[in-house]
């Protein structure tokens, strides 16, 4: 799928009780840096879409989104 607009979203993962998901880097210039899950938007997904999508890719973890904080947009 295309990304959208080049839009990103992130989610903060509660793993457990008090434990929230992080995820390594492979990628340059983030390589082994520790970071929230989240990735492009493809055309068509909310934010909520994008971030069970993407922590599934990266983790293989199957996540539902049961409560969201809000949205954050950055224009520039």
């Amino acid at each position: 799928m295309k990304s959208y607009c080049g839009r990103t979203a992130t989610a903060i993962i509660l793993y457990s009780v008090d434990k929230v998901l992080l995820i390594k880097r492979d990628t340059l210039p983030f390589r082994g840096y520790w970071a929230l899950p989240g990735g492009r938007m493809e055309l068509g997904e909310v934010v909520e879409q994008t971030c069970v999508r993407e922590v599934r890719e990266e983790t293989g973890l199957d996540v539902e989104v049961v409560y969201k904080l809000g949205d954050y947009h950055e224009y520039g």
